[in-house]
């Protein structure tokens, strides 16, 4: 995702101590392992404000917005699955 490549690289080249701090993480499109840990922690504690960077602050939040969605259609999507599987056969 452009977001993550875009946050990774703003952290990597403005902001070093805490893009150490969050373990130096990268992007890998072939990565099969979800890695996305230091990530979430740095969107949903709002670790950008207070480093007086637009760009990385705008990059950021619109990618929270975008991993919350995702968050709230996969709870939708399990919510459903469980409905029709579960909850219907038995009516």
């Amino acid at each position: 995702m452009q977001l993550s490549r875009d946050v990774y690289k703003l952290l990597k080249e403005r902001h070093p101590t805490l893009y150490k701090e969050m373990g130096s993480p990268t992007y890998m499109k072939s990565e099969l392992t979800n890695n996305n840990g230091p990530l979430l922690s740095y969107l949903y504690k709002n670790k950008w404000e207070g480093l007086e960077d637009e760009e990385l602050t705008s990059v950021s939040k619109n990618l929270k917005v975008v991993f919350s969605v995702q968050l709230v259609a996969g709870l939708i999507l399990v919510v459903y699955v469980v409905y029709e599987l579960f909850i219907v056969e038995m009516l």
